[in-house]
C-alpha cells in the first residue's frame, strides 16, 4: 500500500467557493424525516450572498458527536441546487466546511428578509 493510499483526500478552502456567516445555531426536534420518528436536528441562521437563511441538519456530525456551530464565517458550497426544479429553493443542500476540515451537510429550510 503507497503513502498515498493511506492518506485522506485533503479538503481545500477553494473547493468551497460560498461564503457564509452563521449568525446563531440551535438544536431542535426534528420531524421530517419519513418516518414519524423524531430525531434532534441543528438549525443554523446564515448569511449566504445577502440573503438570511436558515440551515437545517443533523446534530450529530463526523467525529464531533452532537454539536452547536460557533458564530463566524464559514466557507461552503452548493450540493444541491433545487433552481433547476423550479423557483422553489428550499431543500436546496450546502455542505459547510467546518475548521478541522469536517463538512456539515445541511438543507436550506427557511428564507428572512
Amino acid at each position: 500500500m503507497s503513502d498515498e493510499a493511506e492518506k485522506p483526500k485533503a479538503v481545500k478552502v477553494v473547493d468551497y467557493p460560498v461564503k457564509m456567516h452563521i449568525s446563531a445555531s440551535h438544536i431542535r426536534p426534528d420531524c421530517s424525516g419519513p418516518t414519524p420518528a423524531c430525531s434532534v436536528g441543528l438549525f443554523a441562521d446564515a448569511m449566504v450572498n445577502g440573503k438570511k437563511l436558515e440551515l437545517q441538519g443533523t446534530a450529530s456530525i463526523e467525529k464531533h458527536g452532537f454539536v452547536l456551530l460557533v458564530p463566524g464565517d464559514y466557507q461552503a458550497r452548493l450540493a444541491k441546487d433545487v433552481h433547476l426544479a423550479g423557483d422553489a429553493v428550499i431543500g436546496q443542500g450546502y455542505e459547510v466546511l467546518l475548521p478541522d476540515g469536517v463538512v456539515w451537510h445541511c438543507a436550506l429550510s427557511g428564507i428572512t428578509e
